[in-house]
C-alpha cells in the first residue's frame, strides 16, 4: 500500500496508543476502509496548536487548524480526537521511521 503521509520530525512516542506528548512535535495518520469508504485522517500537532487533514484517500482533503491557550489543552484535545477516530475503526499508519528499526 502506498504511504500517503509521512511523519515529520519526532513522533510523540514509539509506543502506539500513548497519545500525544506536547513536548515533541507529532504527526499521526489514520486510514478507514470499509465496503463504502476509503478515507484518511491525520493530526499534526506542535506546541499549543494542531492541524487536522481529512478526506478520501487520493485527494488533498480538507484542513482545519485549531489553537489553544496552552500545550496541555492542545495535548488533551488531540488525544480526545485520536481516541474518537480509533473507536470508529481508523487504523494508524506506520511511519518509514518505524519500518527501519
Amino acid at each position: 500500500m502506498m504511504r500517503l503521509f509521512m511523519y515529520l520530525g519526532k513522533t510523540a512516542s514509539k509506543e502506539r496508543g500513548s497519545g500525544y506528548n506536547s513536548e515533541e512535535y507529532m504527526k499521526r495518520t489514520f486510514i478507514y476502509t470499509d465496503e463504502k469508504s476509503n478515507k484518511f485522517w491525520s493530526i499534526d500537532a506542535d506546541g499549543s496548536a494542531f492541524t487536522v487533514n481529512y478526506g478520501k484517500v487520493g485527494s488533498a482533503g480538507q484542513t482545519q487548524e485549531k489553537s489553544f491557550a496552552d500545550e496541555k489543552t492542545c495535548e488533551k484535545e488531540a488525544n480526545k480526537l485520536i481516541a474518537e477516530k480509533t473507536k470508529k475503526g481508523y487504523i494508524e499508519q506506520e511511519s518509514e521511521e518505524d519500518d527501519d528499526e
